[in-house]
């Protein structure tokens, strides 16, 4: 069953204790539209190619991380995150992220994943080399140029990829695209014993529309997914939010 053209502009309750809170910081978000069919066995059992006007979307997110607390409270530290996504809707109508590929600077996040449930060791972690990049301010103290630039540690000769942007003004009201791509509240991730999916919430996104000045999509393409037009469909910047993420749940069979 699809669910709504839209998922809801806010999270619900995550429905149980919380297994990890972070701090998301300095985010940049870029997304091109890909043909449904191509993302599709790319999706867990039970989930299909979430679409906006007959468009499936992939995208790049990247931010600073100063903060992870296991179960909430306890601090594990900082570090960077590079992340390919698409999105899938299950039968419940329950609009999700699933994560392609999870570059991270530090290799004990995925440890403490492994550590606080079994099950998300199956998340596509991967140990890299991640740059923040700052052209610093202007004159007049206003942001310039700044984003990331990602390598795999364990893949010799790999060229880094960028993403950097400059932010603009504040999005009062996102557009269709921008919420369909930034309100997410679960991942759905494929694992031996069935597919599950993880609640996460936080706050709205505070957006900003950005100029993008270097992406490479190469991260997409790493994954077997070209972008039907190679120009970004959108390119979003965020100072952050704080997220929680609940129990792992497994979904009914399909």
């Amino acid at each position: 069953m699809r669910g709504e053209p839209l998922p809801a502009a806010d999270p619900p309750p995550i429905g149980g204790p919380v297994l990890v809170a972070q701090r998301w910081r300095e985010v940049v978000l870029v997304h091109w539209a890909v043909d449904p069919r191509a993302v599709t066995p790319l999706l867990p059992a039970g989930t299909w190619p979430d679409t906006l006007d007959g468009q499936a979307h992939v995208g790049i997110v990247a931010f600073g991380i100063p903060g992870t607390y296991a179960f909430g409270r306890a601090p594990v530290g900082s570090a960077y995150e590079v992340n390919v996504r698409v999105y899938c809707v299950d039968e419940e109508g329950r609009h999700s992220t699933v994560f392609l590929r999870m570059d991270v600077s530090r290799p004990d996040m995925v440890l403490l994943a492994r550590m606080l449930a079994r099950m998300l060791a199956w998340l596509p972690y991967t140990w890299s080399k991640i740059s923040f990049l700052n052209a610093g301010g202007t004159d007049s103290g206003s942001r310039s140029d700044f984003g990331y630039r990602c390598r795999p540690r364990l893949a010799r000769g790999a060229p880094f990829a960028d993403l950097v942007v400059e932010p603009g003004p504040a999005i009062e009201a996102p557009t269709a695209l921008e919420q369909f791509v930034t309100a997410r509240w679960y991942l759905h991730q494929g694992h031996p014993l069935g597919t599950y999916r993880l609640p996460v919430a936080h706050r709205r996104w505070p957006l900003h529309r950005a100029r993008p000045v270097k992406i490479d999509d190469s991260p997409v393409r790493r994954t077997g997914l070209t972008p039907l037009d190679p120009s970004p469909l959108s390119v979003l910047w965020s100072p952050g939010v704080d997220a929680e993420f609940g129990p792992p749940r497994f979904c009914k069979a399909p």
